[in-house]
């Protein structure tokens, strides 16, 4: 998986510190979203699970989570919350 030019807010759904990650961090943020484990992660990006491991710790650090559970709930907050403003703006026409 590469990604060319990538938009992580828009990718992701969530602003702020999303524009801080590195593709390959965005990358590992997409799969963990995808529910993947770490050596599943680390073959499908062709790297050691101490390297997922690395990248997870540094994009938990710019989310301010401490845990992939804690990061995966902030990702889908993140969707329930853009699908309620996204269901509120097409009902009030």
């Amino acid at each position: 998986m590469q990604l060319v030019n990538p938009d992580p807010a828009r990718i992701l759904g969530v602003s702020g510190w999303t524009t801080s990650l590195t593709p390959r961090e965005l990358e590992v943020v997409l799969l963990v979203k995808q529910g993947l484990s770490t050596k599943v992660m680390g073959a499908e990006l062709d790297v050691s699970m101490r390297t997922i491991e690395n990248h997870l710790r540094a994009v938990y650090a710019k989310a301010g989570v401490r845990s992939r559970a804690a990061l995966l709930a902030m990702l889908l907050d993140a969707v329930s919350t853009r699908s309620v403003v996204i269901s509120h703006a097409t009902t009030d026409c």
